[in-house]
């Protein structure tokens, strides 16, 4: 058993440094780019003590996790499935890998988790998001460290699985404007063709509607702009381009959603009929 355990705990410490360094290479796109953050983590082995009513780790040491690059659905139902499945993992050990300046001001920790007693040690951010019971949310501003994950999202969506299986969960149209409003105050996806782009000093303004008073906008700080456009996304190359964007709806001009990590927008392909 002794050997058992070293091996599985070497698996685990293997997998999960695996998972943040590929995450980390594939968010910077170059070791030199200067807006990147770093996703290399400091791996620890810990447990599962229990979870809070948000979904939060409490782990044996005292420690608070919150999983990185993820959220919990909005919707009561997964969100339901997601605690009840986190709740029966009270007591396992896991190694928990937290990349630098992960932490909040509410002394949470942001960290990937994986259960040390599977073979392989089991992902349980990648289990939820597998199962639709985890929305990919970068958070905090900073880049993916695993964004892998948008595709296992976008496999679970495709499956009508968890959260998507209702259609009141799908990705929102920019067209639908009442739809929208319904979401103000909730993270949620949108989809659309942008039809202009405008740059200004401190954001910019993804539009995608004649009206940008009272159509879609999607806004974009500086920093998160200078890291798409190092990623090729320039005003020219997203005009006409069809893309999906995800974040907290708010009312303004409209409604509008910002993007506060290069992540966050993903360029879906020419437009294609209608947004």
């Amino acid at each position: 058993m002794p050997d058992d355990r070293r091996m599985h705990r070497s698996s685990a410490l293997s997998c999960l440094c695996g998972l943040l360094l590929s995450g980390a290479a594939a968010a910077q796109g170059a070791a030199d780019r200067p807006s990147a953050r770093p996703c290399e983590a400091a791996v620890s082995e810990d447990a599962i003590a229990a979870i809070s009513a948000r979904g939060e780790l409490l782990l044996a040491s005292g420690r608070t996790i919150r999983l990185l690059d993820m959220r919990l659905p909005a919707d009561d139902a997964a969100s339901g499935r997601a605690l009840a499945w986190l709740r029966s993992l009270a007591g396992r050990p896991v190694t928990v890998a937290a990349p630098a300046g992960a932490a909040d001001r509410w002394n949470r920790t942001a960290a990937h988790v994986a259960l040390i007693d599977e073979t392989p040690p089991l992902d349980v951010a990648g289990r939820l998001v597998d199962e639709g019971l985890g929305v990919v949310d970068a958070g905090g501003g900073r880049a993916l460290c695993r964004p892998e994950l948008l595709a296992r999202e976008a496999r679970a969506r495709a499956g009508r699985v968890g959260h998507w299986a209702g259609e009141e969960h799908t990705p929102v149209a920019v067209r639908d404007l009442a739809r929208l409003q319904t979401l103000v105050g909730r993270f949620a996806l949108v989809e659309g063709v942008v039809r202009s782009v405008g740059e200004r000093r401190e954001r910019t303004y993804l539009n995608f509607g004649p009206d940008w008073k009272t159509d879609m906008t999607v806004t974009i700080p500086k920093r998160t702009w200078a890291a798409m456009q190092e990623r090729g996304l320039s005003a020219a190359a997203l005009k006409g381009r069809r893309v999906r964007a995800r974040g907290v709806l708010e009312e303004w001009q409209g409604v509008a959603v910002e993007v506060t990590a290069a992540d966050m927008l993903e360029v879906l392909g020419q437009e294609v009929g209608r947004p």
